[in-house]
């Protein structure tokens, strides 16, 4: 009885994830339409992320996601396609959006790229998709990481305090290297 149950859990959660990643590629394939034609403009909208906040009673980082999802489709048809056949999930297209969006890394190179990034978001933990993804956004944006760490270099800032009880008591952020 008790393997039973497990198989319905195990079946029922994957169905409803590939029908959350179904509904959620519809979501962003609306978005998409705004954004590629903005028809709201005339009532001033003027953009689809204001629009798709708006009509959806979104918060601004959630229309934002799905807009930015939206280009990432349009650069990536096949990433698309894989949202809206239920094979990639929500937060490995969120994630891949955000570094598609990155001016600093080529089309080009996206491109070229996609098909093994996309074949990694498929078949590997959200975990490690994330980790070999950033590993490619660093190696295809050297400079990101460079502006980054100069920012937090500049923006150091460390703290001792004597603390009432005895003892000492050390904040701060550092870059990291540094750290």
């Amino acid at each position: 009885k008790m393997v039973v149950g497990k198989m319905i859990a195990r079946g029922w959660l994957e169905e409803v994830e590939v029908l959350r990643r179904t509904v959620e590629a519809a979501a962003i394939a609306a978005a998409g339409v705004v954004d590629r034609s903005n028809p709201f403009r005339k009532q001033g909208f003027l953009s689809a992320k204001t629009v798709v906040k708006h009509m959806c009673k979104l918060s601004g980082p959630e229309a934002h996601r799905r807009v930015q999802s939206a280009r990432l489709h349009e650069a990536l048809p096949e990433w698309a396609d894989a949202e809206a056949d239920g094979r990639v999930g929500v937060a490995q297209s969120e994630l891949m959006a955000r570094i598609a969006a990155n001016p600093r890394i080529a089309a080009a190179v996206l491109e070229r790229d996609a098909p093994a990034l996309l074949d990694d978001a498929i078949g590997l933990s959200f975990d490690e998709f994330e980790r070999r993804a950033r590993t490619w956004e660093a190696l295809a944006d050297p400079d990101g990481d460079r502006d980054r760490n100069q920012r937090a270099h500049a923006n150091r800032d460390v703290r001792l305090r004597p603390r009432p009880e005895g003892g000492w008591a050390i904040t701060g952020n550092l870059a990291e290297l540094d750290g």
